[in-house]
């Protein structure tokens, strides 16, 4: 099946992974501000977040950035009314993956409350559709298990008070107008 040569590039592309991720975890946490996010868009009557235990807000946590649901106890999703995300994320300094939404103007055509949000006033809405082709298919539900220093890497550039090179974004791209 492996051959030794093969085991051993697998675990030298492990090691840097990980040594990728923590050198970003320590990035994160030099940050002197630790702003709120709130994440995902409704579906078929109910807006699905990551529950606190799960993967996603461990990135959250990564990130250093305080998840409005991180309280919450499921490893899976939680689903919950637009009403009780209005009313929890309204604050929100930040707004990650929308559904499918590429336009603020997408938003607002599905629900005019939506531009209630302090996210979507400070164009803070990012999009996990960057590497996505005309057909949906969307490469981080592809690669990204195998590069969790990629998406943290994203993250702490989003999350950055200057916001410096949004353009070496890998997964994740602005909401555009």
């Amino acid at each position: 099946f492996f051959s030794p040569t093969d085991e051993i590039r697998a675990k030298v592309y492990v090691d840097s992974v990980e040594s990728n991720y923590q050198k970003y975890v320590v990035l994160a946490n030099e940050r002197p501000n630790k702003p709120t996010v709130m994440l995902g868009y409704p579906w078929q009557g109910n807006w699905f977040v990551s529950g606190g235990k799960s993967f996603q807000a461990k990135y959250f946590e990564d990130a250093n950035v305080e998840y409005v649901w991180r309280h919450t106890d499921q490893t899976a999703s939680v689903a919950l009314s637009t009403e009780t995300v209005l009313k929890d994320a309204l604050d929100a300094d930040y707004w990650l993956n929308p559904g499918v939404m590429q336009t603020k103007s997408q938003l607002i055509d599905n629900d005019p409350r939506f531009k209630n949000f302090n996210a979507f006033k400070q164009n803070s809405v990012y999009t996990n559709y960057k590497r996505s082709n005309s057909n949906g298919a969307n490469d981080y539900w592809e690669s990204a298990v195998v590069r969790p220093d990629r998406v943290l890497l994203d993250l702490v550039t989003i999350f950055s008070t200057e916001r410096p090179h949004l353009d070496s974004l890998y997964y994740y791209k602005p909401l555009g107008e």
